[in-house]
């Protein structure tokens, strides 16, 4: 308790009152918190607790403030201890107490309040095995605080909730899913999804058909739930069946195949590719014929193999049975000696190794007789040059001849029953004749034919010579050493008239021939050659024009018996008053038709054909 004193003074007046004033001590909060101190509930529940005195008295009343629009409940509050629905965050929160006297006290405190989590378990849908990872959705928080989840549970799913159904396998799989606030509080929760298990695929097949063959495919039993069953044949578009018995399937092309299966089970599940590799082989097409028709006598009847394969004849294996009984072979083109006449039925079977794909082919085949060749040659022997005939003479034994076929020496080839050559060639030859008969055996025989050389010669160059000129032939012949020489015609002036090189003195014209004639068998050969006798040019030194009919020309004896020749005449101005080439009209004295004076000229006269030009003077004269 205070007294409190009035003192009044009015010049030495006084005057006083007094009067007792009782202070009353505010009260103390003593304590001021919430429970629970780490994470709330996901509601946010907290118990708020007070302690308050007052000396002397006793606490009325009870003051909470929350802050604004942080709680759910009722605000403020009058309660001591007042249990409140906070949300996640930081907040002032105040309390005031009234003391029975009526004093207050009032206090602030930021607390932070943090909630656990609240999760919304979701239903997922049920996946099959064979899905591919997918990722879940998160559940959802619905108390709105703030913070991160993760997914864990097994390999199957990872931390961000990547779902692979094939690691995880058939059935319900429980995995968890733990979400974290900022502030760490956390809450976990267990989720369920139902995994549908992938259906199994199986079947087996034929490995190795041949082409044309069916492929068996039979399906495994089955041993989980399985609706239908998806075939592809890599030669088709894929089939769906409904049921799992044995069927076929037939390749049309052969090589390496591939069948693949999938099951479906009912839920839509897909199993693993089943495949399976069928290797179709090829099937030979086995076919022969004979190389040659089968002729007797000998018999031997040559097979060659035709038949058709995809990859080397060297894969195929060989069965002749060749219809007389005899035994078998395994050549692929095989000989054989047939010792009786007669028609054989002869089967190849031929065999892939890869497979043991088998085909077969039957012939019959029927043996002939063969012709005996004969033929003559007309003549025996021949000059070169000149032509012989080759004529047949051949048996044709029961089955006509159709064909000869001649190999005629150097003359090449020749056909036809009758066939006359030229034989151009000389030498020792041998005349092949081949026969082949309807039935196409064939029989030949040769004979030697003789063609003796035929001389060639070459009577040499032509003269053209000055009378009484001795002039040499100069001939050529192929062979002078075996042919006699003969020159014609025998005339005196013929010297070493049976030599090759003969001589001539020319006093004519003439044509000289030479015959060769081998010793041996008389072949012989002419050529000929011209020899031309050039007269002496006699040249007049005078001639009279003056038409009495004696010397009115100039007359040049022989100058025509050389071809070419020219003849010029000057007068003494050395102009040129007459020329002629071929002087086959004489000057007549006269120059452009006018009669020239008496004079003397000059004149040149080239005979040419090798010979000097000749000069002089002649006087005209009248």
């Amino acid at each position: 308790m205070h007294t409190l004193w009035y003192v009044f003074d009015n010049n030495s007046c006084k005057d006083s009152v007094s009067q007792t004033i009782t202070i009353y001590p505010k009260p103390t909060i003593t304590s001021f918190a919430f429970t629970p101190a780490g994470c709330l509930n996901s509601k946010g529940a907290a118990q708020f607790a007070a302690t308050a005195t007052a000396p002397g008295t006793t606490i009325q009343s009870y003051r909470w403030w929350f802050g604004d629009s942080t709680v759910t409940g009722s605000t403020p509050s009058n309660l001591q201890n007042p249990a409140m629905n906070m949300k996640d965050t930081t907040i002032i929160v105040t309390l005031r107490v009234v003391s029975g006297n009526g004093c207050v006290k009032d206090t602030s405190q930021n607390f932070t309040f943090k909630l656990t989590p609240a999760l919304t378990k979701p239903v997922y849908n049920p996946v099959c095995e064979d899905v591919a990872p997918f990722t879940l959705t998160a559940p959802p928080v619905t108390n709105g605080v703030k913070g991160q989840g993760v997914f864990s549970g097994g390999a199957f799913i990872s931390a961000d909730g990547l779902f692979n159904p094939a690691v995880a396998g058939g059935g319900l799989k429980t995995f968890q899913y733990k979400f974290t606030t900022n502030a760490g509080c956390d809450t976990t929760i267990d989720l369920n999804i139902n995994v549908y298990p992938r259906p199994s695929a199986s079947f087996t097949a034929d490995a190795d058909v041949c082409q044309g063959k069916m492929v068996t495919i039979t399906p495994a039993p089955i041993v989980t739930n399985i609706s239908s069953w998806k075939w592809w044949f890599s030669d088709v578009d894929s089939t769906v069946k409904s049921i799992n018995l044995p069927f076929t399937h037939n390749y049309p092309d052969t090589g390496l195949q591939t069948i693949k299966l999938v099951t479906i089970s009912p839920n839509g599940c897909i199993s693993e590719v089943k495949t399976q590799d069928v290797m179709i082989h090829p099937v030979p097409k086995a076919s022969f014929k004979l190389a040659e028709p089968i002729c007797f006598p000998g018999g031997t009847a040559k097979f060659n193999n035709t038949t058709t394969f995809y990859a080397s004849n060297q894969n195929i294996t060989w069965k002749w049975e060749f219809g007389d009984g005899s035994a078998i072979s395994s050549a692929q083109h095989p000989e054989h000696l047939y010792t009786t006449a007669g028609t054989y039925q002869v089967k190849l079977t031929a065999t892939s190794v890869a497979g043991g794909c088998v085909s077969s082919a039957i012939v019959p085949v029927k043996t002939n007789m063969k012709p005996t060749a004969s033929f003559t040659i007309n003549p025996a022997q021949v000059c070169q040059g000149k032509p012989v005939t080759f004529q047949d003479k051949s048996a044709a034994n029961g089955t006509p001849i159709k064909s000869w076929n001649w190999t005629l020496g150097n003359e090449g080839p020749a056909s036809g029953s009758t066939v006359s050559r030229i034989m151009n060639s000389a030498g020792d030859f041998t005349i092949k004749l081949v026969v082949t008969n309807d039935s196409g055996c064939v029989a030949s025989t040769e004979q030697p034919l003789k063609v003796h050389v035929q001389p060639k010669i070459d009577a040499g160059p032509s003269f053209v010579v000055p009378q009484g000129t001795i002039v040499s032939f100069q001939p050529k012949a192929n062979d002078s050493t075996s042919v006699s020489f003969s020159w014609t015609p025998k005339i005196p002036q013929l010297i070493d008239d049976n030599q090759l090189n003969a001589k001539l003195m020319v006093l004519n014209d003439g044509i000289f021939w030479l015959t060769a004639t081998t010793n041996n068998f008389g072949c012989t050969a002419t050529d000929s050659l011209n020899v031309k006798m050039l007269r002496a040019i006699q040249i007049p030194n005078a001639f009279s024009p003056n038409g009495d009919g004696i010397n009115d020309t100039w007359q040049i004896t022989g100058l025509a018996d050389y071809p070419g020749h020219s003849v010029e005449i000057f007068n003494r101005q050395g102009v040129i008053v007459f020329s002629s080439h071929n002087y086959n009209i004489p000057w007549d004295g006269t120059y452009n038709g006018t009669p020239l004076p008496v004079a003397t000229y000059y004149y040149i006269i080239n005979p040419k054909n090798g010979f000097p030009a000749m000069t002089g003077y002649i006087t005209l004269l009248r």
